[in-house]
């Protein structure tokens, strides 16, 4: 009996040890199952990604510049170079972004992130001209020859007066960001300009309209929260699988939408009082360049810029579309708010050009705030107009 009882007891054994043995297999088999579909996942949402870039949304500036024009040879490599620039930014100290160099038929960035400048005379002791701003003043929507900056050389040109442009703008800078760029500027530079020219509004009203400050830059939440997640990361969680294109899938898709829904509303109720101190906080940069101008001996100009929210142009049938957009109904309401408290404002070395297209007919918008070369050669007038030596 004592034996029979022993291989009892040696059978009950092997058989735990099968069950435990099953479901070890069948645990390592289920967490290879799921990382495998996990990976699925994430491949085809990565896939998902790449086809939403190049999706009708993203087409559309391309589309109208195309459009506009129609017929110039480089248009094409324009757009196709526009679409391929538009994330090469890399990070920089103090200024948080600038334009990686880039090469092209239409588009160039040199070394320094400085957008190319035509007709720019730089070899002797030409009067100097340093310009900054957002996307606008760098030239999106127009070939290198086309920006502000270097129609504003041409004209000095051909008035016998040429003169040395450089093109300090960059993509979604607001004007903080823009002072920050001539301080350092003028730390590092062994040529000093002789005039300082600011073109904003776009931005610097566009950025309280997103995050409900003052005075950050753009996209600031986004940063932030990059910032404080890789921090995290660190200390331990899960902050990271929001980095994965599963989850930037999701998110691109629910912005989709929430475009087709209509536009958010601006994240601040007391909307009058930010108006007020996002132009208060614009004329504050003013103040800190015209001490940095005593300092360093050049003059300024501030200009605020036209957009399809402020202007009495008579639209066309494109600009129509763009001025009423579903997407962007808070964004029309809040630009005229903030355009209203800038009118009211007077300073010496201020110029408001929003009435520059007033009478301009065609297209000139390609959207609400970038426009044609023809449009950059109207404000390159109006600033030539306003700054060039002697008034002569």
């Amino acid at each position: 009996m004592q034996v029979v009882s022993e291989d009892r007891e040696e059978v009950s054994s092997d058989s735990r040890g099968s069950r435990v043995e099953r479901l070890l297999t069948n645990l390592f088999a289920g967490i290879a199952v799921t990382a495998v579909l996990l990976a699925v996942v994430e491949l085809a949402s990565f896939a998902g990604m790449r086809i939403l870039r190049a999706s009708v949304f993203e087409e559309t500036p391309g589309k109208r510049e195309l459009a506009a024009y129609r017929g110039e040879s480089w248009a094409p490599a324009l757009a196709r170079e526009e679409k391929a620039l538009r994330n090469g930014y890399e990070y920089k100290p103090y200024t948080v972004w600038r334009s990686r160099p880039f090469h092209g038929q239409a588009v160039n960035i040199e070394a320094d992130g400085l957008r190319r400048t035509y007709h720019a005379h730089c070899a002797g002791n030409e009067f100097t001209i340093w310009m900054f701003g957002g996307s606008t003043m760098r030239g999106n929507g127009s070939p290198d020859w086309g920006t502000i900056p270097s129609q504003l050389a041409e004209m000095f040109e051909q008035a016998g007066q040429a003169a040395c442009v450089r093109n300090f703008g960059e993509g979604a800078w607001v004007s903080t960001q823009e002072v920050t760029q001539l301080m350092l500027a003028l730390k590092s530079e062994t040529r000093k300009p002789n005039l300082v020219i600011f073109y904003d509004g776009a931005n610097d009203t566009y950025v309280p309209y997103q995050s409900g400050k003052a005075d950050v830059h753009m996209n600031f939440e986004t940063i932030r929260n990059q910032f404080e997640g890789k921090r995290s990361v660190r200390n331990g969680g899960f902050g990271y699988l929001l980095e994965t294109n599963t989850a930037q899938l999701i998110f691109s898709l629910a912005a989709k939408s929430a475009q087709h829904s209509g536009d958010r509303p601006v994240p601040n109720s007391d909307l009058d009082g930010l108006a007020t101190n996002a132009v208060n906080n614009y004329f504050s940069n003013m103040n800190v360049v015209e001490g940095l101008g005593r300092q360093y001996g050049f003059n300024y100009a501030f200009f605020w810029q036209p957009v399809v929210y402020t202007s009495h142009k008579t639209l066309s049938a494109e600009e129509q579309q763009i001025r009423q957009a579903k997407n962007l109904r808070n964004l029309a309401s809040w630009v005229p708010k903030v355009h209203d408290v800038v009118r009211g404002q007077r300073h010496p070395h201020f110029y408001d050009l929003t009435d520059t297209f007033d009478q301009a007919g065609g297209n000139v918008f390609l959207d609400w705030c970038h426009v044609t070369m023809t449009g950059n050669q109207m404000i390159a007038r109006r600033m030539f107009e306003a700054v060039r030596p002697n008034g002569s």
